[in-house]
């Protein structure tokens, strides 16, 4: 049985409402309640797929990864670089020596008085 659509659940609750002509004002607020809860249920599967509407029923395709496996792939990436990071490679260690050399500079440079050229000058390249 397919799911029904926005149009399709109104359809039955009014004929509901009509062909047992309620003046209840609870049965009322229950029906609005229906309509509630199957607009937010219809909302939240839009998230995960898409609706192909028909008259007063629609079918739901489920969405598929972009990624498929990609995970994977990405996770053993990100893993290696936080292992490098930690524990250190090549390319972390001249990265870090190379930025230790800037920082000794910056902190020598710090202890000499300056004019705003010679200031600008390292920021501005």
């Amino acid at each position: 049985m397919a799911l029904l659509t926005g149009k399709g659940m109104e359809t039955i609750l009014r004929r509901i409402m009509d062909k047992s002509d309620i003046e209840d004002e609870e049965m009322i607020a229950d029906i609005e309640r229906l309509r509630s809860d199957f607009s937010e249920r219809e909302g939240i599967l839009k998230n995960y797929g898409d609706v192909s509407e028909g008259d007063d029923d629609y079918e739901f395709i489920e969405k598929t990864r972009e990624d498929g496996d990609g995970w994977k792939e990405k996770y053993n990436r990100l893993r290696k670089q936080y292992t490098d990071r930690f524990f250190g490679s090549s390319d972390v260690k001249e990265d870090f020596e190379e930025i230790m050399d800037e920082t000794v500079e910056d902190v020598e440079r710090d202890g000499t008085v300056q004019t705003i050229d010679e200031l600008l000058e390292r920021v501005e390249g």
